[in-house]
């Protein structure tokens, strides 16, 4: 097991070898690793702490984020991993798009506004929370799968919005699925499973979901008005249209 303490520290240059069949790396403090980490086996993060990993994953026997955040550096460190998210680890993106061999978990997984790539599959548990961003139409955060989609009914979106989306024009794909199959599984918004076609609020904006977006297996939000909003157009429409069919009254003078 590596542990370099509770304060930053740099795993920098050279290999290091695990005696053991899985390597465990416990990092306290922030830990950046730079080292190419050697194992006949898989690699286990623990600690609280975020440790960044800029080197490549050679080893076969996945990735493990126990506790803390691990965060993939440039040049796609995980491409051919197997990521597994525990409920105690985060996986954070940290504003970097990147590709990964596949993702398995039931732990937070930080996409902010960035393009995670899949070439496995996507498999999120109870317990899993996608956190998204959405900056604009053009920059949001986003998977493009590979393989299979299945989601548990009790995965959590939470969305944070950084601009006003227009109702009936911009549109999100959150999950680009390559494969012809259907997502299984629904995301879930607080305590609300939210079905086909159904209608969230996220602030003052709402969403239309679809698990059959796009080139029809992908997940798509739609922005479009708000409830209230919808009722008021339609009142005014029905208003406008009275008053240009409403008969004039003719006076006529007596005498």
């Amino acid at each position: 097991m590596i542990r370099p303490g509770t304060a930053a520290a740099a795993l920098s240059g050279g290999t290091i070898d695990f005696a053991r069949v899985q390597g465990q790396i416990y990092a306290g403090s922030d830990l950046i690793v730079d080292s190419l980490l050697r194992t006949s086996g898989g690699v286990k993060k623990t600690g609280p702490g975020t440790m960044v990993l800029n080197a490549p994953a050679t080893w076969t026997g996945g990735t493990s984020v126990d506790d803390g955040r691990l965060v993939p550096g440039p040049g796609n460190p995980l491409a051919t991993q197997l990521v597994t998210v525990r409920p105690g680890g985060v996986l954070d993106l940290a504003g970097q798009s990147t590709t990964i061999g596949g993702i398995s978990g039931a732990g937070p997984i930080e996409l902010g506004a960035s393009t995670l790539t899949i070439d496995g599959n996507l498999s999120l548990f109870d317990g899993a929370q996608l956190n998204i961003k959405l900056d604009s139409d053009a920059k949001f955060g986003r998977f493009n799968v590979n393989g299979k989609v299945a989601l548990d009914f009790n995965v959590q979106l939470a969305l944070t919005l950084q601009f006003d989306p227009t109702d009936g024009i911009d549109s999100f794909t959150l999950i680009d699925n390559d494969a012809v199959d259907s997502i299984a599984g629904r995301f879930r918004v607080g305590t609300n499973v939210l079905d086909e076609g159904e209608v969230f609020q996220t602030g003052n904006q709402a969403f239309r979901i679809s698990y059959s977006g796009g080139t029809g297996n992908d997940i798509v939000l739609y922005a479009v008005p708000e409830a209230g909003e919808t009722s008021l157009l339609v009142l005014a429409t029905f208003l406008t249209a009275l008053h240009r069919r409403r008969v004039p009254l003719q006076l006529r003078s007596v005498g």
